[in-house]
């Protein structure tokens, strides 16, 4: 049998998120991993993340991130709503490929993860029974 790398075993394109607390500079710390170059990142090259993360991203989703702030605030001030609004315009906007396909990739489920010292805890906020649209 052929010995497989990561990089064999994932989707073409993926993003991973890696977080927690770093003990040694007692900090909540978060890296973004792309399976593939993109937006002006390399592939496979960890890549500091600040404390929140849209993903994915387009023009159009930045502009909805804008109109959120304006109507809640920060996104640490109400995560709740801000996710669940952001993952409504991610349904809202496709992206377009590479390929010039428009492709919806999100909304299947919307998930907030907290992170803090001591514990990580998960809340699906909302299903799509649908799934995407």
């Amino acid at each position: 049998m052929e010995a497989r790398g990561l990089g064999a075993l994932t989707p073409r394109q993926a993003e991973f998120v890696i977080a927690g607390h770093s003990q040694g500079r007692d900090s909540l710390e978060g890296y973004l991993l792309r399976t593939s170059p993109g937006s002006g990142l390399e592939a496979w090259t960890l890549y500091p993340i600040p404390d929140d993360l849209i993903s994915p991203i387009s023009d159009r989703i930045i502009e909805a991130a804008s109109e959120i702030a304006a109507d809640v605030g920060a996104p640490g001030e109400a995560p709740e709503a801000w996710a669940m609004r952001l993952v409504e315009a991610q349904r809202t906007h496709p992206l377009m490929m590479e390929n010039g396909r428009e492709v919806v990739v999100a909304g299947v489920f919307c998930q907030l993860t907290t992170l803090t010292r001591s514990d990580i805890s998960t809340k699906i906020l909302r299903r799509w029974p649908e799934g995407m649209r």
